[in-house]
């Protein structure tokens, strides 16, 4: 019970206390008040300004970096453009070639097919031959026609040329 009365006697010494201060010692500790928010208030304005503009140069800064990147890209992209270009010619030239010498290939079968032909109409309308001379210069035309490994033109004896 002592300590309860102890207990209520400090806080009405407490109140007593806070509650005697003067007029003056109120006001001073109501502009220490002020003072503390007007400080707290420059603090937390000077520490938004600081957000700002760290948010504004990190910004910067990625917009910079993304420009850089974009423009190695299309750097990339154009050098990539100019290599797809040359192996196309490339190709295009092997191409062509290639076509050319199919041609040419083609164009020299026709020729040796139709020379060989225009040689054992030749020998078949000789007067002048044996049918012995006429079968082996038929055999020699066949044997030279078909050297390339496709036979060209080919010999029965009892047509007496092409068949």
């Amino acid at each position: 019970m002592k300590c309860r009365y102890l207990f209520i006697a400090a806080a009405l010494t407490g109140a007593l206390l806070v509650g005697g201060c003067s007029e003056q010692e109120r006001r001073e500790i109501r502009e220490k008040e002020i003072r503390i928010a007007a400080e707290q208030a420059k603090q937390q304005r000077i520490l938004n300004q600081y957000v700002a503009d760290l948010s504004a140069e990190t910004q910067r800064q990625e917009n910079a970096h993304d420009a850089a990147t974009e423009r190695e890209f299309n750097e990339n992209l154009t050098l990539l453009g100019r290599v797809i270009a040359f192996l196309a010619a490339i190709g295009g030239v092997i191409g062509f070639a290639i076509h050319s010498v199919r041609r040419l290939g083609e164009k020299i079968a026709v020729e040796r097919t139709a020379r060989h032909a225009q040689n054992l109409k030749a020998i078949e309308a000789d007067p002048n031959l044996t049918p012995q001379q006429r079968e082996n210069l038929f055999r020699a035309a066949i044997e030279a026609a078909n050297q390339a490994g496709t036979p060209l033109i080919g010999y029965s004896p009892n047509t007496g040329g092409t068949s």
